[in-house]
C-alpha cells in the first residue's frame, strides 16, 4: 500500500506516569512546601486540610486526565464503512481505515466520518471541537467548480490540466 492505512496510534499512558506529570506540577509543588511550613510552624489541623484537598485534588485530576485519555484513543481508533466512488460511476465500500489520497467519497447524512476531507459538493456542518476547540459547529461548503476535469494521478503527467489550469 502506498500510502499505510489511515490510522493514527495515540500510545498509552500509565497511570504512574499521569500522577507523576501532574505531582510535579508547580501549584502541588508549592502546595507540598506549604504543608511542610504549617507543620514545622505547629499548625497541625491546617496542615492536614491542605494536605487531604490537594489529594483529592490530584485524585480527581488524575481521573480526569485518564479517562480524557482513553476517550482519546477510542475516538483515534474509530472505524467505519465508507462508500467509495468509483470513475465508472459505481461504488464499493471499504474501511475507512483503507482511505488514501484521492479517493472519492459518499458522506451520507449523519455521519462521522473519522478522516480529512474536501467537499466537492454539497455543505455540511462539522463539529471540530476536539481539533479546534470551537465550541460551536461550523457550516463548510464545498469547493467551487471550475472545470469538468478530475485529476486522476494514474495518466498525469509533469504538465497535466487539473481544474482548468496547467500544472507544471
Amino acid at each position: 500500500m502506498k500510502f499505510g492505512r489511515c490510522e493514527v496510534d495515540v500510545p498509552k499512558k500509565s497511570i504512574f506516569s499521569v500522577l507523576v506529570s501532574e505531582v510535579l506540577n508547580p501549584f502541588y509543588i508549592f502546595q507540598i512546601f506549604s504543608v511542610a511550613l504549617w507543620i514545622w510552624d505547629r499548625y497541625y489541623y491546617y496542615a492536614s486540610c491542605i494536605l487531604v484537598i490537594s489529594t483529592g485534588s490530584v485524585g480527581l485530576s488524575l481521573y480526569e486526565t485518564v479517562t480524557n485519555h482513553e476517550s482519546i484513543r477510542k475516538m483515534a481508533r474509530y472505524q467505519c464503512r465508507v462508500r467509495l466512488m468509483q470513475p465508472n460511476n459505481g461504488s464499493t465500500e471499504i474501511d475507512s481505515s483503507e482511505l488514501v489520497p484521492g479517493d472519492v467519497c459518499q458522506v451520507p447524512e449523519g455521519s462521522s466520518l473519522p478522516c480529512d476531507l474536501i467537499l466537492l459538493t454539497g455543505s455540511a456542518i462539522v463539529n471540530e471541537a476536539m481539533l479546534t476547540g470551537e465550541s460551536i459547529p461550523v457550516m463548510k461548503s464545498s469547493l467551487p467548480v471550475v472545470s469538468s476535469q478530475v485529476y486522476d494521478e494514474k495518466h498525469a503527467d509533469k504538465h497535466t490540466l487539473f481544474g482548468g489550469t496547467r500544472v507544471v
